[in-house]
């Protein structure tokens, strides 16, 4: 299920304009209609399922139908060792890669 981030608060049963850059994916790209649904993650970090409910012209709204209780952090910790690296650019590619 496809998975987008929302820079406003959600609420169950909610019907929201979604962004330009959101329809522009959704809707272009991947071809969405009305009915089909995907994952909204709203600024208090809160996941929705949402689903499309109008198409007008360049715009859509979907309806927020159920409330995940999704916790996408890791459930532990990690610690990364390395040696000090003599070139800088190797220190800037160990912190890339350890990010990645």
């Amino acid at each position: 299920m496809q998975h987008y981030f929302i820079g406003q608060k959600l609420r169950l049963n909610e019907e929201i304009a979604l962004p330009t850059d959101i329809y522009q994916h959704a809707v272009t790209v991947l071809r969405m209609k009305i009915g089909d649904q995907f994952e909204l993650v709203d600024s208090a970090r809160k996941t929705f399922v949402v689903e499309i409910c109008k198409l007008e012209g360049k715009s859509a709204a979907a309806k927020a139908i159920k409330e995940l209780d999704a916790d996408n952090e890791m459930p532990l910790g990690i610690t990364i060792a390395c040696g000090v690296p003599k070139n800088d650019k190797k220190a800037d590619l160990v912190i890339e890669k350890g990010t990645e």
